[in-house]
C-alpha cells in the first residue's frame, strides 16, 4: 500500500525511526532571559498566524515588520528584511497572504512590533523558525488574550531534539513574493538569527 503523501511541515522528529511533523500543544509560559527581559513562549497545536493575529490585537497600531530569511533558496538573499510602516489591517493581510508559507516552512523568523510615537516599540511579538511565538511588551494583556483563547500556563516547553528543520520548494515561489512585496531595507542577519 503506498503512503498519502505529506503536507509540507517545518519542524520534524523521529518517531519510530519515521520523520513525522512535530506538533506543539496549545500552551503558555513566562521565562526572563538573559538580560533580565520578560517573555511570553506560546505554542500551538493549530494556526500559529490565527494566535499571531491575536496576540497583535491587543497591541495598538501603527506596526513594523522584520522578515528574516535564515535559509534562502534559488537566488533569495539571506538578512533582516525591515519592511514599512503598516496599519492592522496591513500586517494582517500580509499574514493571511503568506500563512502556509510562514507556518509550514522553516527558512525564516517573523518579527511583528507595534512602534510609538518615538519609534520604540511597545510590543513584539516573533515567530521563529522552531515553530514558537515570543511575545514581549504587554504580557498581562497578552495573558488575558491567550487564556481566553483557551490556553494553558505551563511550566516547560520542550523543543525536540534532535529534530529536522524543513525548507520546501513548494514555498519558493511565496518567499519570492515576500520579498517583492514591500521596498524591504536589508540587512546582514545577526548571530540571534541564526
Amino acid at each position: 500500500m503506498e503512503k498519502p503523501i505529506q503536507e509540507p511541515y517545518k519542524l520534524g522528529v523521529l518517531i519510530e525511526g519515521e520523520l513525522t511533523p512535530h506538533v506543539f500543544p496549545n500552551a503558555y509560559r513566562s521565562e526572563v532571559i538573559e538580560g533580565g527581559t520578560p517573555r511570553l513562549q506560546v505554542t500551538t497545536d493549530g494556526s500559529y498566524i490565527d494566535v499571531m493575529v491575536g496576540l497583535a490585537g491587543v497591541l495598538p497600531e501603527p506596526f513594523s515588520l522584520l522578515y528574516v530569511l535564515v535559509v534562502p533558496r534559488k537566488g533569495q538573499e539571506a538578512g533582516r528584511y525591515r519592511g514599512p510602516m503598516m496599519t492592522r489591517t496591513q500586517i494582517e493581510f500580509f499574514l493571511r497572504r503568506y500563512q502556509d508559507a510562514l507556518e509550514r516552512d522553516a527558512r525564516h523568523h517573523l518579527w511583528l512590533a507595534a512602534i510609538d510615537d518615538d519609534g520604540h516599540p511597545r510590543g513584539m511579538i516573533v515567530y521563529d523558525l522552531h515553530n514558537v511565538l515570543f511575545g514581549y511588551g504587554p504580557l498581562d494583556a497578552f495573558e488575558t488574550y491567550l487564556e481566553g483563547a483557551g490556553f494553558p500556563r505551563v511550566e516547560t516547553i520542550e523543543l525536540p531534539f534532535p529534530h529536522t528543520h524543513h525548507y520546501n520548494e513548494r514555498f519558493d515561489s511565496d518567499v519570492d513574493a515576500i520579498l517583492a512585496a514591500y521596498a524591504w531595507e536589508r540587512s546582514p542577519l545577526t548571530e540571534q538569527d541564526e
